[in-house]
Parts: structure tokens; sequence; C-alpha cells
């Protein structure tokens, strides 16, 4: 497969990032990552290019159950 990817890493202001995240998240560190990718094999989706920031955070263990009802026999 081809990609092609450019990744921009940047120290920001950890409030900032904090107010980004949803609690309850919390950051670590103040670094960001910027992430561009051209994926112009990709199977399933066709050609496209996907651009992203990701940010560091805690751990969060929180289980949600989803309930669905089956059909009766």
């Amino acid at each position: 497969m081809r990609r092609e990817y450019f990744i921009v890493s940047y120290e920001t202001d950890p409030d900032a990032i904090r107010a980004a995240l949803p609690e309850p998240l919390e950051p670590v560190g103040n670094t960001v990552l910027y992430e561009w990718i051209a994926m112009p094999d990709s199977s399933g989706f066709g050609e496209y290019v996907r651009a992203l920031s990701r940010l560091r955070r805690e751990r969060y263990s929180h289980s949600r159950v989803a309930a669905t009802k089956r059909a009766a026999p």
C-alpha cells in the first residue's frame, strides 16, 4: 500500500489541551500531534486524505454496556 504522511509535533499550553478534552479525561504533557495522511490505494474507501490532531491523555477505564433487544423466538 502507498501512503504519504506529514506529522507535526508541537508543544502548547496544557490548559488549551485540557479545554479540548471532554471530562473526565486529563491531558498528559503539553504535546499535540497534527497528522496529514494521503491514502491513494485504500481498500474499501477508495482514495482519500485524512487530517487530524492527537492529544495525549490519561487512560480512563469506564465500561459502558449496550443493551439490545432480542427478537422473540
